[in-house]
């Protein structure tokens, strides 16, 4: 699945919309707010990859099976607002750089590629034979 905001970041500022999108009932500064679900809908339709945006700073986390990527930084980097210490991602990054997406039957290859093509960090998803 492709979408602009990312469901998961270390960033302060957009981590607040993230929860909102992957949340039922999510924590706001202001209180308890009716988040939209959205996790719980890619659950159900058996998705192994979010692709996302709109932070500026390279991040892979894997959460209840699903690979969550924020596929490019930019040379404008970092996060909006903070980063935020108390999220756990499995890799991040806040250099320019871009990924790669591979797709054959079998798999999909992730590559975070910096400057001089360098890869930072590579993931393969075994493609889901039950769907």
């Amino acid at each position: 699945m492709f979408a602009h905001h990312p469901l998961y970041t270390k960033g302060t500022e957009h981590g607040i919309i993230a929860k909102c999108l992957r949340e039922d009932l999510y924590k706001h500064r202001t209180g308890d707010s009716k988040g939209y679900d959205l996790e719980k809908v890619l659950l159900q339709g058996g998705v192994q990859l979010y692709l996302s945006g709109h932070e500026h700073v390279l991040q892979h986390k894997i959460a209840n099976g699903i690979n969550y990527a924020v596929v490019f930084s930019g040379s404008d980097t970092g996060f909006y607002g903070e980063e935020d210490t108390t999220v756990e991602m499995n890799w991040f990054k806040e250099i320019p750089g871009f990924l790669v997406v591979t797709v054959t039957t079998e798999e999909i290859n992730l590559k975070y590629v910096g400057d001089g093509s360098v890869i930072f960090h590579s993931v393969s998803i075994k493609k889901d034979k039950s769907l």
